[in-house]
């Protein structure tokens, strides 16, 4: 289990949310995170362009190229099981996706405005 804290830091439970501990930095990516059974996504901003970061561990993080993400927020993440696709949304209703969470196409929904994409989910109907 993990928890984030608005200082971008990731805690890490190995007794069911009882104590956590080991904290580990995501700096300027303290918006959203996702999972995808083998690899941790934090996404967020550092005021004035978009961060993102990958790790396999919760220890070791590298920094994802966002230079294709022209807003200035990246405010969700989420992993899509089945279509094993990554999505991230910002500012300006911008989104992207990605099969391996380094490689992006660019996207966006209409209608937003100025307004974020502020979260991601996924099911079935």
């Amino acid at each position: 289990m993990q928890r984030e804290s608005n200082a971008g830091q990731i805690y890490r439970s190995s007794d069911n949310g009882a104590s956590f501990v080991s904290p580990t930095s995501a700096l300027s990516c303290s918006a959203d995170w996702a999972y995808s059974g083998s690899l941790w996504m934090a996404v967020g901003t550092n005021g004035a362009a978009p961060q993102m970061k990958t790790s396999p561990d919760l220890s070791t993080w590298t920094t994802v190229n966002t230079s294709f993400f022209t807003s200035t927020v990246i405010a969700a993440a989420e992993y899509v099981p089945g279509t094993g696709l990554w999505v991230i949304g910002g500012t300006g209703g911008l989104m992207a996706y990605s099969p391996d969470a380094t490689t992006w196409t660019l996207g966006s929904v209409s209608g937003l405005g100025t307004n974020y994409i502020q979260a991601i989910t996924y099911g079935y109907i």
